[in-house]
């Protein structure tokens, strides 16, 4: 009788926060101001210097927008180039 390896239902479930995450994320938020949110204050303020509002808006574009994947073209030559970028929106507003 096997004891040990791989079970079916086993372990904790994917995606399930374990309790020294929740114990760190309860602590952030309890002590205020999330570092996301704090982000998102320098970047929306006009008194800041643009060059901190543009570092602001960078490292918090990472939490709140996912990266795109890179999808393979073949080319004549048989190599792979990356795909051509989405056409712009509407208005002719990026996308952020």
């Amino acid at each position: 009788m096997p004891k040990g390896g791989r079970r079916n239902g086993a372990g904790r479930p994917k995606g399930a926060i374990g309790l020294s995450t929740r114990a760190i994320i309860e602590a952030a938020q309890s002590g205020g101001e999330t570092p996301i949110a704090y982000m998102l204050r320098v970047m929306r303020d006009e008194d800041a210097p643009d060059s901190r509002r543009d570092r602001m808006a960078r490292s918090a574009a990472n939490f709140m927008h996912s990266k795109l994947p890179t999808i393979a073209v073949d080319d004549e030559s048989g190599g792979a180039e990356p795909a051509p970028p989405a056409p712009a929106t509407a208005g002719g507003e990026q996308p952020c």
